[in-house]
């Protein structure tokens, strides 16, 4: 995401960005996220299309993200579907706890969560996410 850039954790928190056209990029806000996914179970659904146009997907079940107190810790369920499942990391506990996303706080350049000890993934990756290095 260009526009995400190098924002802080109150711009993640808030949201930023126009979403007015297809080619736009924004970030609806951590705050507005939890809002939306905090209570129910809630499904997500990933479409996606590589440069071939091979269309797949990936649905995650109980997917819900925490409050701000708790830094908007990413929770999921199981996966299913045809697209690989990128969050839950691999088929192995060491592979899972260095590569799942569940149970990741929200890291931005200013606020550091991930388990990257020599390092901040927002920095090096030049975006706020869920990561777990």
């Amino acid at each position: 995401m260009e526009e995400a850039g190098l924002r802080g954790w109150q711009d993640y928190k808030n949201g930023f960005g126009h979403f007015q056209s297809s080619k736009d990029e924004f970030w609806l806000g951590n705050d507005h996220i939890h809002s939306l996914l905090h209570k129910g179970k809630n499904v997500m659904k990933i479409d996606l299309m590589d440069w071939n146009g091979e269309k797949s997907y990936a649905i995650y079940d109980n997917f819900r993200v925490a409050n701000a107190k708790d830094k908007y810790r990413l929770y999921f369920g199981m996966y299913s579907g045809r697209a690989g499942d990128a969050l839950f990391g691999g088929s192995n506990m060491v592979e899972q706890w260095s590569a799942s996303h569940s149970g990741m706080q929200f890291s931005t350049r200013d606020q550091d969560n991930d388990r990257y000890l020599q390092g901040n993934c927002a920095i090096e990756n030049k975006g706020g996410w869920w990561y777990n290095r």
